[in-house]
């Protein structure tokens, strides 16, 4: 059976949301309300989402609140073999 590819929060957040809203990521994460040190923490997955950014990614990106705690899920929770 074919095993899905499973995102990073990183990767996403890295690749694809910071650069999509045209912000620096200094600007990024204080526009999610965690300093530059937090964000690149989450980045380097050394923190997980919490709920409340959760909900900021979500006001800031295309992407809804439960797509980015599904994505942390996703990544804590891989399919078994």
């Amino acid at each position: 059976m074919k095993q899905k590819t499973i995102s990073s929060i990183g990767a996403v957040l890295r690749d694809e949301a910071i650069p999509s809203t045209g912000m620096r990521p200094c600007d990024f994460a204080k526009s999610l309300g965690v300093s530059r040190t937090h964000l690149y923490n989450i980045i380097r997955g050394d923190r997980r989402l919490t709920l409340k950014v959760a909900k900021r990614l979500g006001e800031l990106t295309d992407k809804s609140a439960r797509e980015w705690l599904q994505t942390q899920m996703d990544q804590d929770l891989p399919e078994p073999r």
